[in-house]
């Protein structure tokens, strides 16, 4: 039998079996910097695991010690994790009864919480923001959005050239379209008729502060360990996604606004730099941005605030659940030089297995140090 050393505290990175030889680039950047961190980072699959009466046992797993830079692949492993994670697992593969087994046995912190499902959904997110703008009167900085069931009561929508359309639950960039106006109302009936998934619909952000002529937008994640009271870290850390295409004026073709990179798998290669990169690029060529985290720290603040109502208020409060969304932002064109960040979405099961790993690995660090003084 091998065991974990007792003293050093350990991570449990869940993944789907067949996640293991596919998305190395995701889980370990996340193990190095763990090690990195102080934690023992143990990596495997849902079906290697068996919650025992004292200890949770792997049958096959790679461990990447503190402190080491290379996996050790194990067997009959028994650890007891401080904390468990898993992106797109528990629910989606049916593991919830396993997942809450390990949680209990270990006492541990955990990322997969019940509210993360309610806030994945599109629209009652932003049936969120609407509850917290109006109970507040703060402003949450996005741009226009509206629901399937409401664009025919609003002409701000006719009056677009185009507009983006969203499925409600979906990742990755599957399932958005650039329309006109007319197609979204055709759209709307869509859905009422039952052939169509609920969306909603955005305003397009004009933004002239291209890089290299093409269109971008950020991530950046976002840490939050309690709700009531609200705790949260922002990062000021992240990576600037550019298309794969240079934008033409009046296009709706989806390689010039879309930088995902499973949507451009095969087409065109999309640029990842980091913000720093970004901003400098931006300042030298067009404006500097002296207070651009000054402008994402008030639009997380809201956001997070926004996010502990709708907790508050559905009875979905953390306990010993924390959050990592990723978040997606936009620069805007304001005047003719000036400029405005907007949230565009939430990733609330993050991709984090970016290229090249050195633009991650800074973030990964920061919020692993974090979860160790969490513990």
């Amino acid at each position: 039998m091998i065991t974990s050393n007792k003293v050093t505290p350990s991570i449990l990175l869940i993944f789907p079996k067949e996640w293991l030889p596919q998305r190395r680039k995701e889980w370990e950047p996340l193990s190095i910097a763990a090690a990195e961190a102080g934690f023992n980072a143990i990596v495997t699959d849902w079906d290697s695991l068996l919650p025992g009466e004292e200890d949770v046992k792997a049958s096959q797993c790679m461990v990447m010690f503190r402190c080491k830079d290379c996996f050790e692949s194990k067997q009959n492993f028994f650890f007891n994790p401080n904390i468990v994670m898993t992106t797109w697992g528990v629910v989606e593969y049916r593991h919830r009864e396993l997942f809450n087994k390990i949680i209990d046995k270990s006492n541990s912190y955990f990322s997969e919480v019940d509210l993360i499902g309610y806030l994945d959904s599109k629209c009652e997110l932003e049936k969120c923001f609407r509850n917290y703008e109006l109970k507040s009167g703060c402003k949450v900085s996005r741009p226009p959005t509206f629901l399937y069931d409401e664009i025919h009561k609003n002409d701000a929508i006719s009056k677009e050239e185009m507009v983006i359309v969203k499925p409600d639950r979906s990742g990755q960039c599957k399932g958005i379209e650039i329309v006109s106006p007319s197609t979204v109302f055709k759209f709307a009936q869509d859905v009422e008729n039952g052939i169509r998934k609920p969306f909603v619909v955005q305003h397009l952000v004009d933004n002239k502060f291209l890089y290299e002529g093409r269109r971008w937008d950020i991530r950046i994640h976002l840490l939050i360990t309690s709700l009531l009271p609200l705790r949260y870290h922002i990062y000021h850390e992240g990576i600037a996604k550019t298309t794969g295409a240079v934008a033409r004026p009046g296009s709706m073709c989806l390689e010039e606004w879309l930088n995902a990179e499973s949507f451009l798998e095969g087409i065109q290669k999309a640029e990842n730099i980091s913000i720093h990169e970004m901003l400098s690029y931006i300042g030298m060529k067009y404006t500097p941005m002296h207070d651009f985290w000054e402008k994402v720290d008030d639009i997380l603040h809201h956001l997070s605030a926004g996010i502990a109502l709708y907790a508050e208020e559905g009875h979905l409060l953390l306990d010993k659940g924390f959050l990592f969304p990723g978040i997606d932002l936009i620069v805007g064109t304001l005047g003719d030089r000036e400029y405005e960040v907007k949230l565009l979405e939430i990733n609330s099961h993050p991709g984090l297995g970016w290229k090249p790993y050195s633009l991650a690995l800074p973030t990964y660090r920061s919020w692993f140090k974090d979860l160790i003084k969490l513990i």
